[in-house]
């Protein structure tokens, strides 16, 4: 196998671990999942670099958006999954390796949910982001809310990055500010 097709058949994999069916669940209808999955499978993360992150991160999140089935055309859904995608592809090394996506990790965001909504509300912090009202809701003006807390959060904790928060809340034992 080639040095190509075996980074392709890693970014499927990260690809499919990434998007399993609770990532989108009750977020419009069926079929985006294998609409995610393949269209996560097939990006050009060499075009990734630090300081056009977030640029490339909106285009495909407006693509993926596009691509969704029509009455699964949400926003919210395409940023997390591209979000959780990506902090998976970072931490293998092959595809971090190869695409250089360790320079990524201060500028990977955190993929949102109800849950690590909750979790960012209850930070210890002055400012409080907008009433969070489901991924199914969210628009970038919310989205910026939460990840600047996410990044403040981070820093507080001595996290690499905001996505690291993640593997931290992500099925974490019920403990308040953990």
């Amino acid at each position: 196998m080639t040095r190509q097709n075996l980074l392709r058949e890693l970014q499927r994999y990260a690809a499919n671990v990434a998007v399993g069916a609770s990532a989108l669940r009750n977020q419009g209808t069926p079929g985006m999942v294998r609409v995610a999955r393949e269209f996560l499978s097939r990006l050009d993360l060499s075009r990734i670099t630090p300081a056009a992150f977030r640029r490339q991160l909106d285009k495909w999140t407006d693509q993926l958006v596009h691509k969704f089935p029509k009455g699964g055309r949400v926003w919210g859904a395409a940023r997390k999954v591209l979000n959780i995608f990506l902090f998976q592809a970072s931490m293998n090394r092959h595809l971090s390796k190869a695409y250089r996506l360790d320079r990524l990790s201060s500028e990977l965001e955190l993929p949102l949910d109800n849950g690590v909504a909750k979790k960012l509300e209850h930070c210890s912090t002055p400012r409080k982001p907008s009433k969070w009202q489901g991924v199914k809701y969210l628009k970038p003006k919310i989205n910026q809310e939460y990840q600047d807390l996410a990044r403040e959060e981070a820093k507080k904790r001595r996290l690499p990055g905001r996505a690291y928060l993640d593997t931290i809340w992500w099925r974490a034992p019920k403990k308040p500010n953990t």
